[in-house]
């Protein structure tokens, strides 16, 4: 008789979410709450996610905790809060993260997820639109990304 292998284990999915324009409108007052729909998705998120930024910690810090209070624990010390290059805090998340893990990055910088892109990193990558100034840029990221 022979002995099933045992199944792999499910994947951890973990999410990387820009900040400016993804999140939290770049352009507004600091006291601005997320985009019009992220809250429900965000009080519901089953899953890890980090934050990365190009602002300081402590002015990230205060726009996130500020923009919803279930969001209190991305203080400037949080290792869930990632400031200065992206890039870079993204190889830092990947290094984190177990080997049955898939990382997810959402960003509305479209130079970055090029960049990324760029780097071979096996991550799904996801344009966030709905802070696009035009519908036409956003149609112009989609078709480079083949849909």
């Amino acid at each position: 008789s022979t002995i099933d292998p045992l199944p792999s284990p499910p994947t951890l999915d973990v999410v990387v979410i820009g900040l400016e324009d993804v999140l939290v409108p770049s352009s507004s007052s600091s006291n601005s709450g997320l985009f019009r729909g992220l809250d429900f998705s965000m009080r519901r998120a089953c899953m890890p996610y980090y934050v990365v930024t190009k602002l300081a910690k402590d002015e990230a810090s205060r726009r996130l905790i500020s923009a919803a209070d279930y969001l209190s624990d991305f203080t400037p010390e949080s290792p869930r809060l990632k400031s200065g290059d992206k890039v870079e805090a993204i190889k830092d998340i990947l290094g984190r993260m177990p080997p049955n893990s898939k990382l997810h990055y959402v960003d509305s910088d479209v130079e970055i997820l090029e960049h990324v892109a760029g780097k071979s990193m096996d991550i799904d990558l996801y344009y966030a639109a709905w802070a696009s100034d035009s519908e036409s840029e956003a149609e112009d990221v989609l078709k480079k990304g083949n849909g």
